[in-house]
């Protein structure tokens, strides 16, 4: 949808890496749709690498931002001189808006923020951002224009722990773009998946996906798993978690712990898998069990092919598609009433099939890449047309201070105990 009486608009899209990851993958999906829908000239700048360069150099040049180091080593020096060609060629051109995914570019908004907009799309809540560093995040709010939220919890952390003004802030949840299979070849999927892993065919499976990291859970997973199995009556349940191991020593603790509470025959975990849609196939209610977790896209990906979604409040802004029609949240870290949810589920088909299929109509209506992008190409348009600048770069060092983590969304999610 090109501007009128404007020349065609140029962006320089920047993402902190490129793994297969939720940020960098919905940045993927979008790019794809721009490329589809509009007439912008786009560039795209990596933090760092990952698997999917290839996928992002198929839609548009990337450039990659080399590290800075004052080391006098030949790498270093030679980084350093890449990093100023990268820096020189980006900043000569008169971008129309400069669009950073993710709260971790502060480093690189100092390079390319103040004389164009800039809009931050936020995937991560208080916690991360704090992890992430104040300081980084402080460069990331004072050359923004506008901020994205890919959830209302997201935003509401945003205005209650930075001086945010709300008005600043758009709230365009999570999107998919993934088309729906026939149902002869989503059953053949479920059945290869399950050969694969060794699952019988008529067993319950139970599946979660993301990198096995304290933020995710993986241990409240397998006590989730000893809690359901010690309660079933029936044939064994089996859960399956896909995505890698962020470190051996967290690989080293499940594994530990699957050993110990003799459950390594019936709780996997798979690592990564470059085509992930097959799995979500084989699962029949996806368990989201992180800590904190902003609007995880896997949520969505699972619910697309009809698995009714079972979260806890608090933790994450699943809960605000979940609601009360398409899976169950749970008191946070409740692992007892999650698994009574997940054996109701499994005694009750028609409750399971009815949540699964409403699961499946709310990201056709709601989180379908077509019915998102236009929001975030109209925010887009709009900020060109205004060519609104960051105006908060004079801001003392002092506003930056977040509020206290002790009160992290003690207001923004209340509890259902």
């Amino acid at each position: 949808m090109p501007i009128p009486d404007m020349k065609t608009p140029s962006l320089l899209f920047i993402s902190h890496e490129a793994s297969r990851t939720g940020a960098p993958l919905l940045l993927l999906h979008l790019l794809r749709w721009i490329r589809r829908h509009t007439p912008w000239e786009i560039e795209i700048l990596l933090g760092d690498g990952g698997e999917l360069v290839g996928e992002f150099e198929a839609l548009a040049p990337v450039s990659r931002l080399p590290p800075w180091s004052s080391a006098l080593r030949p790498r270093a020096i030679r980084d350093r001189l890449a990093h100023r060609r990268v820096v020189s060629r980006l900043k000569a051109r008169p971008w129309s808006l400069v669009y950073s995914n993710t709260a971790t570019n502060g480093e690189i908004l100092r390079i390319f923020g103040g004389r164009q907009p800039v809009i931050s799309h936020i995937h991560e809540l208080a916690t991360t951002i704090r992890q992430l560093g104040t300081d980084n995040f402080a460069d990331v709010c004072r050359h923004t224009t506008r901020f994205i939220a890919c959830a209302e919890v997201v935003k509401r952390d945003l205005i209650d722990h930075w001086p945010i003004e709300p008005t600043s802030v758009d709230v365009v949840h999570g999107f998919v773009d993934m088309p729906p299979l026939t149902a002869d070849d989503a059953e053949r999927a479920r059945r290869r998946v399950r050969n694969e892993l060794g699952i019988p065919q008529d067993a319950f499976v139970v599946g979660a996906c993301g990198v096995v990291a304290w933020r995710k859970a993986p241990d409240v997973f397998v006590a989730l798993a000893n809690r359901v199995n010690a309660q079933s009556s029936q044939a064994p349940v089996h859960f399956v978690w896909m995505g890698a191991f962020a470190d051996t020593i967290t690989e080293q603790q499940v594994n530990h712990d699957l050993c110990g509470l003799g459950l390594k025959g019936h709780v996997h975990f798979i690592g990564a898998r470059t085509n992930a849609r097959p799995y979500f196939h084989a699962f029949d209610v996806f368990a989201m069990v992180s800590r904190e977790d902003p609007f995880p896209l896997v949520c969505l990906e699972a619910a697309s092919v009809g698995s009714p979604i079972v979260c806890f409040d608090y933790a994450c802004g699943t809960q605000e598609f979940v609601e009360d029609d398409c899976g169950a949240v749970l008191p946070y870290q409740n692992v007892e009433a999650m698994a009574r949810a997940i054996l109701r589920l499994r005694q009750d088909d028609e409750l399971r099939r009815a949540q699964g299929r409403r699961a499946a109509e709310k990201v056709r209506e709601r989180h379908d890449i077509d019915h998102a992008a236009p929001k975030i190409v109209d925010i887009v348009e709009r900020l060109i047309a205004r060519h609104e600048a960051p105006v908060k770069a004079n801001m003392g060092a002092e506003q930056w201070t977040p509020v206290s983590p002790a009160s992290h969304r003690e207001t923004a999610m209340p509890s259902d105990t």
